[in-house]
């Protein structure tokens, strides 16, 4: 309500959002379940939707990638679920990069591509990367100091194919797997 319609939460809303998120719920009550170690309630009632995307995950692993689609009514818990395979994938020492898409108009096209390359586990990798894949890189995700303006646009349709290029070399600098999600595609 606040971003949309520049309403703070009511007190007795934020009182309830953090009674719900308080450390201290006693599991044998009739409250919610008691955090887990990571600060969340335990994931519930989807093991056999996270037992798919584990075993999807394992055979991109094992080279036979490929999209996955977590779809359903909205309120159903699609991004928890997304988020509780992400956060186990990470902790597996997987490489994740997450990034959601929104229905501002202000929001580019190739944001959520902007929000993979930014996500530490893959930008690590980018100063390997061959200087001229790096600028491409940069075009998306400048480093610090440097103004869009000071870039050269792409005019050419090569441009854009060594655009492209650029950015799967990023994704491929690591030399290991990258699961990539993209929540709230519609």
């Amino acid at each position: 309500m606040d971003r949309e319609l520049g309403v703070p939460p009511d007190l007795a809303t934020v009182a309830l959002y953090e009674g719900l998120l308080s450390p201290s719920v006693d599991v044998d009550s009739e409250q919610p379940p008691t955090l887990s170690a990571q600060g969340r309630v335990p994931l519930v009632g989807r093991a056999t939707e996270l037992s798919t995307l584990r075993n999807k995950w394992e055979q991109a692993k094992r080279g036979d990638g490929g999209l996955h689609l977590v779809v359903g009514e909205p309120g159903i818990g699609k991004s928890r679920l997304l988020s509780e395979f992400c956060d186990e994938a990470a902790r597996g020492g997987n490489q994740v990069a997450q990034a959601r898409c929104f229905s501002s108009r202000a929001r580019l096209s190739m944001a959520p591509v902007a929000e993979w390359l930014s996500t530490k586990s893959v930008r690590i990798h980018q100063s390997s990367l061959d200087p001229a894949w790096l600028t491409e890189v940069q075009r998306l995700v400048p480093p610090s100091g440097v103004r869009e303006s000071e870039r050269e646009p792409m005019t050419e349709s090569w441009q854009r194919h060594r655009f492209f290029e650029g950015l799967a070399a990023a994704f491929l600098a690591s030399g290991r797997p990258t699961l990539l999600t993209l929540d709230d595609i519609q």
